[in-house]
């Protein structure tokens, strides 16, 4: 491999570890945190400066391992199968094993369909105990940016999912959509939740094919 590239690789994963650095039980107070072991959903917004819309934060406890649920999460094109908001979800182009240009089109109010590329990138941290996905936007028809990730960590027998979610809309009447963009991330992290089980109770053939992936890639990075 070209050394430049060997260097970006590596500053990359160094930049992404940092930026993880701090536990996600850390960012709950002892309300959430406790609402969240009872098997809550903990939904936070944040307001951004020259958005309509709020970074959305959620948290949630999954019955699973953190590898599991990031092996389920970053098997980008069944996405559509347990999201019904989602039309399609196809790669645009694969950079490297851990990397990853998707083309989405949602469902979305009003404006009815929106078609983004976002570019997905998948690693672990916590000496490989915790796993994350970051995205950015591409392109997109009806935002400006989109930036977010999805983490995934211990947490007692089971694993706390953190979602974050940045979306600055470049629409002028975003603002009357506000409610209904929250409510679909939340909708998008249920049903997550029930694809995780399902796969777990019901189809372990496709979750070790997905943990079999999921290794290989960071693997790759690894060596």
């Amino acid at each position: 491999m070209n050394s430049k590239i060997v260097f970006l690789v590596l500053v990359s994963a160094w930049s992404l570890n940092s930026a993880f650095a701090a536990s996600a039980v850390s960012e709950l107070n002892s309300s959430d945190l406790a609402s969240v072991n009872q098997g809550g959903l903990v939904l936070n917004r944040i307001d951004v400066s020259g958005s309509r819309w709020p970074e959305v934060r959620i948290y949630v406890r999954l019955d699973c391992t953190p590898e599991e649920a990031e092996a389920v999460f970053s098997d980008y094109t069944i996405q559509p199968q347990y999201n019904p908001a989602m039309i399609s979800a196809k790669v645009n182009q694969k950079l490297n094993p851990t990397t990853t240009d998707m083309d989405y089109a949602l469902k979305v109010p009003i404006i009815s369909e929106e078609d983004s590329t976002l570019r997905l990138q998948v690693g672990s941290y916590d000496q490989g105990a915790s796993y994350r996905t970051t995205w950015s936007m591409i392109r997109s028809d009806h935002a400006t940016s989109m930036n977010g990730s999805i983490r995934f960590e211990v947490m007692g027998k089971g694993t706390l999912l953190a979602y974050d979610s940045v979306i600055v809309p470049n629409s002028m009447f975003a603002g009357m959509l506000t409610g209904r963009m929250v409510s679909g991330l939340q909708a998008t992290i249920v049903d997550f939740q029930g694809q995780v089980e399902r796969e777990r109770t019901s189809n372990q053939t496709l979750l070790q094919s997905q943990i079999e992936q999921l290794r290989s890639a960071l693997a790759s990075v690894a060596q």
